[in-house]
């Protein structure tokens, strides 16, 4: 956020660098779920592509529920970053 503030990034390219942030915090958290349930597993287990996406999109789901969780918070808090909040188009409904 500072380097945007500070005009050395441009908007877009922040964006695109914290959409690439959030893809892979699920990425990671759906295969870190697929490997505790199979963990203690005998024999291999093959994952569908479907499966894959799947865990991907409920763990995508969960953190972005987190996250807008957070930001609400924090805008209660805090009226300047409810501003820029709402620069960014984040709704509070």
């Amino acid at each position: 956020m500072w380097a945007l503030a500070e005009g050395w990034i441009k908007d877009y390219v922040f964006g695109f660098l914290v959409m690439e942030s959030f893809h892979s915090e699920a990425a990671q958290l759906a295969l870190r779920g697929g490997m505790e349930k199979t963990r203690r597993q005998a024999t291999e287990i093959i994952l569908t592509k479907e499966e894959i996406i799947s865990a991907f999109n409920k763990a995508y789901r969960a953190v972005e529920l987190e996250r807008n969780a957070i930001v609400v918070r924090r805008a209660e808090l805090n009226s300047q970053f409810k501003e820029l909040a709402i620069e960014f188009d984040f709704q509070f409904d």
